[in-house]
């Protein structure tokens, strides 16, 4: 029940408590006189200074460098059984400032399997932080510094503590519960019992009815399960956000919400927890738009406001990642991903409608038609200005006197016979404005414009400028521990390697040089192709090579760059210049 009514009114007690689950008189910090003065002095200071912030604390350690004498070594800092070091300290010849400062700069060294606790060394003594996002979840995780000399190393911790998370009602670090007593009795009836000083028997918590939630702080929320179409809430701030569970399975209904406690105009944000769905029906004590339910999975938010012994609907919203489907009903001209390969008929009529066929459409085959064949794009379920429609032509048709046509547009007989031709489509909302054209390398003629050809092979190597025919592959080479070796990659086309220019990337270690050797497909080393580069070469230093032999390879094959380095260290960048046969 709530007992904000009594605050102030002069009766009883208020008692503070520390911030434990079920406080007992053990845990009673402050007893106070519930009276307007003591309320306004004491209470609702604790209360603000109670509240969670923002933004998560970081739980924290403290770690004591007590003595040392020996040549021991700190083996081991763990948390939560978790290393934090990454090798022993040796404590040999340092203070206790040093060690202190030594540990702390090997926590900060490392990276663990698990959180990134970071330390900061103050004389002899060190703090151990862990991450923000812990927030109170670090809270009781053991710290554990292990030596290997007992005797005479003295280093301890205490467990993390004082971290708190942001969702929070109370601090988990520094806040206080607050519990009343206007003389109640066993039936919770003011006035007609006898508050103890020191005695929380009939008392009630008030932590939630006075510690303020501000806009300034996180948005605050809580999970809660549906009992019998009901929910019983508890009020944390005037505006939360509720995740729902169902009562059995993962589906449930709601139609009652608890409005105990709640203030008149609070907003509460329902979400069904992740996984499940539950649909809030406008009975009960439930006022929804259109008196019509809402199905609530876990992308879906109603807004409800307190009204009296109800919730009114303020708005609901189904936002949600949808598919394909969802966003083409929308209007977005979202295509169906994919490739659909068929075979090419003999005649007859090809429909291909979006929303339902793949974007690309593949037709492959030599056919001689037996009757006319069309491929058409329908209207229907396209999206305005946007929708598209590929056609790749693989196969080849012999019109045999019949015709072919493309939306409309007749294919001629080489245009047909030829094939490898491509139509793209594009919906401006009424109709399909199409093209159709060539691809070269797949087909005896391109289509430049109407009537204009190029035959296939019509332009030999020869004929292109040099520069044409020239390209560059870049491959990066590594020098480095556990990166040394062969480097194989496949060269696509017929090709002679003309040069081979090498930059540094990464400082060459500078113990001995390092080389790289280039290979055909047979693995012999290019004749002068070897670049070595210089120990201590530093980064941007270039070299280059120009192979005289074993430099020529076929589609396909598989060229080599070898790296060697008695001591691995430094990276470069390859440049091979190859002209195309």
């Amino acid at each position: 029940m709530s007992a904000t009514q009594y605050i102030g009114n002069g009766d009883g007690f208020i008692y503070i408590t520390e911030n434990v689950t079920s406080p007992t008189n053990q845990d009673i910090l402050t007893t106070i006189d519930n009276d307007c003065q003591a309320v306004r002095g004491i209470v609702y200071q604790q209360a603000l200074a109670s509240a969670s912030l923002y933004a998560n604390k970081s739980a924290t350690s403290d770690l004591s460098v007590t003595s040392i004498s020996g040549v021991g070594n700190i083996t081991a800092v763990t948390i939560n059984a978790v290393s934090q070091i990454g090798s022993s300290i040796s404590v040999s010849g340092l203070t206790a400032e040093q060690l202190a400062d030594a540990i702390a700069s090997s926590i900060n060294a490392f990276t663990p399997s698990g959180p990134d606790y970071r330390a900061v060394a103050i004389g002899s003594s060190v703090s151990i932080i862990a991450t923000q996002d812990q927030g109170s979840g670090a809270n009781g995780l053991s710290v554990i510094v292990s030596n290997d000399d007992p005797g005479n190393i003295d280093v301890t911790a205490t467990d993390l503590s004082g971290g708190a998370n942001s969702n929070d009602l109370i601090d988990s670090g520094c806040g206080r519960k607050f519990f009343i007593n206007p003389d109640f009795d066993t039936n919770q009836c003011a006035g007609k019992g006898t508050a103890v000083e020191g005695d929380l028997t009939n008392s009630v918590e008030i932590s939630s009815d006075i510690i303020f939630q501000g806009l300034q702080g996180s948005l605050k929320d809580q999970t809660i399960g549906i009992v019998t179409e009901q929910a019983t809430p508890l009020r944390i701030s005037s505006i939360q956000v509720v995740y729902l569970q169902a009562e059995v399975g993962f589906t449930d209904n709601i139609k009652t919400i608890n409005t105990e406690d709640f203030s008149e105009n609070d907003i509460v944000y329902f979400k069904a927890d992740p996984d499940y769905t539950i649909t809030f029906l406008s009975t009960g004590n439930l006022s929804l738009e259109g008196s019509s339910s809402f199905v609530a999975a876990q992308y879906d938010t109603i807004v409800l406001q307190k009204k009296g012994s109800g919730w009114n609907e303020v708005s609901r919203s189904g936002a949600r990642l949808g598919d394909t489907a969802d966003y083409r009903a929308a209007g977005f001209p979202f295509p169906i991903e994919g490739s659909t390969t068929s075979a090419l008929p003999t005649s007859g009529g090809i429909g291909i409608e979006t929303g339902v066929a793949t974007v690309i459409q593949r037709y492959t085959g030599n056919v001689t038609l037996t009757g006319n064949l069309s491929i058409s794009f329908a209207t229907t379920g396209a999206v305005r200005k946007g929708d598209e429609i590929w056609i790749f032509m693989d196969g080849t048709v012999d019109l045999n006197g019949n015709t072919f046509t493309v939306n409309g547009e007749k294919l001629s007989d080489t245009e047909a016979l030829t094939g490898g031709w491509v139509a793209r489509a594009k919906f401006n909302g009424t109709t399909w404005d199409h093209f159709v054209s060539y691809r070269l390398g797949k087909t005896t003629t391109w289509r430049l414009d109407v009537g204009t050809r190029i035959e296939n092979g019509g332009i030999s190597l020869d004929k292109l400028e040099t520069s044409i025919r020239t390209e560059l592959i870049t491959v990066p080479v590594s020098l480095e521990t556990s990166e040394l070796g062969a480097i194989k990659f496949i060269i696509p086309y017929d090709c002679t390697v003309s040069s081979i220019t090498a930059y540094v990337t990464k400082l060459i270690e500078a113990t001995d040089d390092a080389s790289i050797l280039p290979k055909d497909d047979a693995s012999l080393v290019m004749t002068s192709g070897t670049l070595t580069m210089v120990a201590g070469s530093a980064i941007g230093t270039g070299l280059t090579v120009t192979p005289t032999g074993n430099n020529t390879f076929s589609a396909g094959e598989t060229m080599t760059l070898e790296g060697i380095k008695t001591t691995p260290g430094g990276k470069v960048l390859a440049s091979i210049t190859v002209k195309r046969l």
